[in-house]
């Protein structure tokens, strides 16, 4: 995961609708019309299967607008690097077991 100060992940956030806790490696979205929010345990996307899942999950949400969804990506691309640890010319990305 990328530093929760870095460029990438700083940039990702500026208007972002999803807000990032680097101490709980959690991302959040406040659920709208309520005092709710939805958490994404990044601990819990081990490879590139396990993020389309939680992708996958948040986009069915009632709730989860095209922009939610678009706004997760970008944060998650930002502090995971899709490209450059998980999916990269379309080689799957490390297992659980290969992170340790």
């Amino acid at each position: 995961m990328r530093s929760p100060d870095s460029p990438f992940v700083l940039n990702a956030l500026k208007g972002n609708s999803w807000q990032y806790d680097s101490k709980v490696q959690v991302i959040t979205y406040p659920i709208p019309d309520t005092m709710a929010n939805y958490e994404v345990d990044l601990e819990c996307m081990w490879d590139s299967h396990s993020i389309l899942d939680w992708i996958s999950q948040v986009s069915k949400k009632t709730w989860a607008t095209s922009e939610c969804v678009g706004d997760m990506v970008s944060l998650l691309d930002a502090i995971l690097d899709f490209q450059g640890k998980y999916c990269g010319g379309g080689m799957l990305g490390p297992t659980k077991e290969a992170q340790r």
